[in-house]
């Protein structure tokens, strides 16, 4: 099924996105690579055809103990009433095979969409994301205030700072269904797979007489740095100890990008929730800038049928 009319649509669901200088064609071909590697669920409807796009998250299905899926950017060409069929029928399917949460990362742009999963199947907002972008890398003119990388001798603290710095807005915190240790724990074991090599870089304070109480951690793309024309790297997650690290999280904004910037990223980029007033004036400060908007909806499943 091609992507019609909605073609500029589904280039927003590309992360890489955030940076204007990749062809629109470019991005719709790894949308739509990323597409047809995942399983889908098409439907005929009256005025016209519907396909649901979706993807089996393992690992949080494992960690939650709730199996767990993700909906892709959809194709379709038919009336917005007409969604509705296609979205119940899929939310029927995935209860029957066992899914118990659904999640959606939706571009702004993608309003009829956003409109279907809240009206149609229930879906609930959960997050907005700013994403943001540093694409003047050449060089990174930001300070520099002096960090090194974690080791695992560092994982036990970042635990501790992961978990006592919570943000109430954040995917996980923001959603209902999970209690605030449940998310905790879980942003906790996200940084210590990072220092374990989840990510490629995370930086720590390194200065005399500074607990290291914070961290910021990042990743290289480096295999898809031929077709973007570019490599980009991502800032994934960030924690700062307000109590002994207080201002260090603008100090490892600028060193993570200089490190990022070392190792060959043309553009940096980063999202964060639309709430987090203080973290988005760091980063324009240091020269980023907004580039995409994206919303987070999520879904329960009942074991006993779909639920509306």
């Amino acid at each position: 099924m091609s992507p019609g009319s909605r073609g500029d649509i589904l280039t927003r669901y590309s992360p890489f996105a955030v940076d204007r200088g990749v062809s629109a064609e470019t991005l719709l071909q790894i949308v739509l690579e990323g597409l047809h590697s995942c399983e889908s669920h098409e439907a005929r409807t009256p005025s016209g055809s519907c396909r649901i796009h979706f993807a089996q998250k393992a690992w949080e299905s494992t960690y939650f103990q709730r199996p767990t899926v993700q909906l892709l950017a959809p194709l379709f060409e038919c009336e917005f009433a007409d969604l509705a069929a296609p979205l119940r029928s899929l939310l029927e399917r995935l209860s029957g095979e066992g899914t118990e949460t659904l999640f959606a990362e939706v571009p702004a742009e993608d309003s009829l969409w956003l409109q279907a999963l809240s009206g149609h199947a229930g879906f609930r907002l959960i997050e907005t994301r700013l994403h943001y972008r540093h694409d003047q890398l050449a060089p990174f003119l930001g300070p520099r205030y002096g960090s090194r990388l974690a080791t695992e001798d560092d994982i036990p603290n970042l635990r501790r700072v992961a978990i006592e710095m919570r943000n109430p807005y954040d995917r996980f915190h923001a959603d209902v269904r999970y209690p605030d240790e449940v998310a905790d724990d879980y942003l906790a074991t996200y940084v210590e797979n990072c220092v374990r090599g989840f990510a490629d870089l995370v930086v720590v304070p390194d200065q005399p007489g500074l607990p290291a109480d914070s961290f910021m951690a990042g990743r290289l793309h480096r295999d898809l740095t031929e077709r973007l024309g570019k490599m980009f790297g991502k800032i994934l997650l960030s924690a700062v100890s307000r109590a002994t690290n207080r201002g260090w999280h603008e100090k490892l904004v600028s060193e993570l990008t200089h490190a990022l910037a070392e190792q060959g990223a043309e553009t940096v980029y980063v999202n964060t929730q639309a709430t987090s007033g203080a973290v988005v004036h760091t980063w324009e400060k240091l020269g980023y800038k907004l580039g995409r908007v994206t919303h987070i909806l999520a879904r329960d499943l009942s074991r006993d049928g779909v639920q509306v």
